[in-house]
């Protein structure tokens, strides 16, 4: 794990950094038709891999903290459970949109927000545990 952590860390964050570039950058060229299908297509499946990253060593980070230190015992748990609710979230909204539900069962409207938390959150995950890997790298 020891040798891992820094590349991982590294990835994380440039994961992150890459959404928020292109949330930001969505707007100026939402128009184009498939280039921005394909570009958020290819975004989701970097999203996908740093979720479930990100989960992973949070899980690892959880199992291994020491039980007398109570600051990194919530830091853990926290990290843990955040790394777990987006990654949940994320699946749920990419799955529904890819085939589980009908257009009219939930509306655009709704799905909207939820994908724009999802763009939002996701860079401050990269950022905490790929800071959290580069830290101890």
């Amino acid at each position: 794990m020891e040798t891992v952590r820094k590349p991982l860390g590294y990835l994380l964050c440039a994961l992150g950094l890459i959404l928020l570039v292109q949330f930001i950058a969505f707007p100026f060229y939402s128009d184009q038709g498939t280039l921005a299908l394909d570009v958020w297509g290819y975004i989701n499946i970097g999203t996908a891999v740093g979720s479930l990253i990100a989960v992973v060593v949070a899980y690892l980070r959880w199992r291994e903290y020491d039980r007398s230190d109570l600051r990194e015992a919530v830091a853990a748990g926290a990290m843990f459970m955040f790394a777990g609710a987006f990654t949940i979230m994320f699946f749920e909204q990419s799955l529904s949109a890819l085939w589980l539900l009908d257009e009219g069962e939930i509306a655009p409207e709704w799905r909207e927000l939820v994908w724009i938390a999802i763009d939002v959150s996701f860079p401050v995950l990269m950022g905490w545990v790929g800071s959290y890997l580069l830290r101890k790298a």
